[in-house]
């Protein structure tokens, strides 16, 4: 296969954009996408080398695996165990746990299904998974079990049939991700199918002749569609039609942008070139780095520290290419050379890492080990691992919650409840009001409480899981007294070069940085006000205005110590006493009412951050279940918000 410079231009490309958004840099929103690119680029080098060694009659499976194995393990394995070995010297036990699990889905190239369970590519907690990335290597090698032994299957047809038949494929697969997108997005973003017709679309471009002296301008196009979505990405930029750009644009690229194209000299500059062939391990190191880093500093890298880390992973990648990758690969092996060799080594490394991560999960993170690493941080440490997992729902009688509150068993067992106690309290709202509904449940403020509480569930964002079109017609049926809402702050402030409700608008700061010019987001508080006036018609409904949110990782004691918890970011408190202002000024000639959390509990920071009696918060915004019951002893929030509507 011939070699071509401006492949290595467009992996650079890739691999960069990646980076950068992982870097949480803001102005490259849609750099994610950089792994579309790289799976339109497998799947047509790979294409290209089957299709000539079946022109040559030496297809073997054996070899095929063989050649993958020796591109993929080596770095994979090295950068693992460097992973792990940190992990060991700077997570906590319960984190070096959850890294050991998936390390176990790793060894197997399943990672993809195991992501897809944990908070989800773009979710909050994505930033502390230092091997969240090798959910798109699960997907490639998932479609290589499969795509060499089909194309073999059709070695003998002709070009136009298979091409035909990829183009089938590819309208399935797409068919696929659009449809399962509008049913769980998150999953289908991991979802191997759903990632199939970008490996095709990448096949399909190595059946089809080159012709990149003919047309030389669609090599120009295809590299726009590349790059301008990493810049200004379409809504919704999940499989399907979110990446058709830069997927069709690879192929472009990949198609007529060849050799002596101007297109093709662009990507082929030097500096593209050595950073697309140390692409591969750039990749793997970028995101272990981050994270780590992150985790050492307590908050996001500043600018320069970023900037650093960036230069430290390509030089981590291209020590790595040279010593590691390099010596497997080749027509004439250094490390390994017979096959045989290769695919043994490539068996043990696999179980290797297997029994790796499942002694690290089995041992739960090695507890003993970090002791002795750090003996004198246990109570530290004890406090952080107490508040790890989130507060179960309580689920009595008629104390309870549900997300289908019109199914016919939840009324069913709201008319049992009403009969039994009278009417209850409604808590409604998103993570926060899970909070607070935990907190009111637990110390039995009212025998008669339901909970319409659901993560990211705000009316300001509709969304079509969350039951909030069907609560008019339950409150409009008498179950309830008084409705109570909650939900996070930050969704409702806003500053430039940031999304709407990002918290990194806040985790992105230093500790003891100041936070920049936030405002309230008026369009935001408008619509739940406006959604809430409409339950308002049938129960008094009170607003339970957002707390201060702290934004300190639990783990920023074991750097300051339980006796002197951090102190908030400067400016913090006084972005959300505005916001708390503001709301209350927009609802006092509403008919809903408005209590202020941060009067009725009277935060004081830092003491309210955490102690060595107890760490108050599970993360920088929600509370921990002992958190709940440390502000909910200052004071009764159903006895206040009764009287605000008693008072109004």
């Amino acid at each position: 296969m011939l070699y071509r410079s401006e492949i290595d231009g467009l992996r650079a490309v890739a691999v960069l954009s990646v980076i950068l958004y992982h870097a949480q840099i803001w102005w490259i929103p849609g750099g994610f996408a950089g792994v579309d690119i790289f799976f339109v680029i497998s799947g047509y080098l790979i294409t290209t080398l089957l299709l000539n060694d079946m022109a040559q009659d030496r297809f073997s499976l054996l070899q095929f695996y063989e050649r993958r194995a020796r591109r993929i393990l080596p770095a994979l394995v090295t950068v693992v165990l460097a992973t792990v070995l940190a992990a060991i010297l700077l997570l906590t036990p319960s984190r070096i746990a959850a890294l050991s699990d998936s390390v176990i889905w790793v060894s197997v190239f399943l990672s993809n299904f195991h992501f897809a369970d944990q908070s989800g590519y773009f979710g909050p907690g994505a930033h502390q998974l230092p091997l969240l990335h090798t959910w798109s290597l699960a997907v490639e090698e998932q479609f290589y079990l499969l795509f060499p032994l089909a194309l073999h299957a059709m070695r003998r047809r002709s070009r136009r049939a298979k091409v035909m038949a990829l183009v089938a494929a590819i309208l399935v697969s797409f068919f696929l991700a659009e449809v399962l997108a509008r049913v769980d997005a998150e999953k289908n973003f991991f979802f191997t199918l759903s990632r199939f017709w970008e490996l095709l679309a990448g096949a399909l471009v190595a059946l089809l002749p080159n012709r990149g002296a003919r047309a030389p301008a669609l090599g120009w196009l295809g590299l726009a569609l590349v790059v301008l979505p990493l810049f200004a990405p379409p809504p919704g930029m999940v499989p399907g039609g979110g990446v058709m750009l830069p997927v069709i644009g690879t192929a472009l690229v990949l198609q007529f942008a060849g050799a002596g194209t101007s297109a093709a000299r662009l990507l082929s500059w030097g500096p593209f070139r050595a950073v697309g062939l140390i692409s591969y391990s750039a990749y793997l190191w970028h995101q272990p780095v981050f994270v780590l880093a992150r985790v050492v500093r307590g908050a996001a890298p500043s600018p320069l520290a970023t900037a650093t880390l960036i230069l430290l992973i390509l030089a981590l990648s291209t020590m790595t290419w040279r010593l590691v990758e390099q010596p497997f690969r080749g027509a004439r092996p250094r490390l390994l050379p017979s096959r045989r060799s290769a695919l043994a080594a490539a068996v043990v490394a696999s179980v290797g890492l297997f029994g790796l991560g499942l002694a690290g999960k089995a041992a739960g993170g090695w507890p003993g080990l970090w002791g002795m690493l750090h003996p004198d941080l246990q109570r530290e440490l004890t406090l952080i691992e107490a508040v790890r997992s989130r507060p179960a729902l309580p689920d009595e009688s008629c104390r309870f919650a549900s997300g289908t509150p019109q199914a016919d068993e939840v009324l069913a067992r709201l008319s049992d409840c009403r009969e039994r106690h009278g009417k209850g309290i409604l808590v409604l709202g998103d993570s926060h009001a899970i909070d607070l509904f935990t907190q009111v449940a637990q110390l039995e403020r009212a025998p008669f409480i339901f909970g319409v509480v659901q993560g990211g569930c705000r009316p300001h964002s509709p969304d079509p899981d969350c039951p909030y079109q069907a609560l008019p017609a339950l409150v409009a049926e008498g179950y309830f007294e008084l409705a109570i809402y909650e939900q996070a702050g930050f969704y409702l402030l806003t500053t430039s070069g940031h999304p709407e409700g990002s918290r990194e608008m806040i985790d992105l700061i230093g500790l003891s940085d100041p936070v920049p010019d936030l405002q309230v987001n008026l369009v935001h508080v408008e619509k739940v006000r406006t959604y809430l006036e409409s339950l308002a018609q049938a129960v008094p409904v009170v607003w339970f205005g957002p707390r201060t949110e702290p934004h300190i990782p639990p783990e920023t004691l074991l750097t300051t110590g339980c006796g002197h918890a951090p102190p908030l970011r400067p400016g913090l408190a006084q972005a959300f006493g505005r916001l708390d202002l503001t709301i209350g000024q927009m609802l006092s000639k509403s008919t809903v009412h408005y209590l202020s959390q941060n009067r009725l509990f009277a935060f004081v920071w830092p003491g309210d951050f955490a102690d060595c009696d107890g760490l108050w918060w599970r993360d920088g915004d929600h509370l921990s279940e002992l958190g709940g019951l440390h502000f909910g002893r200052r004071a009764d929030v159903i006895a206040a918000a009764r009287a605000v509507v008693t008072a109004e």
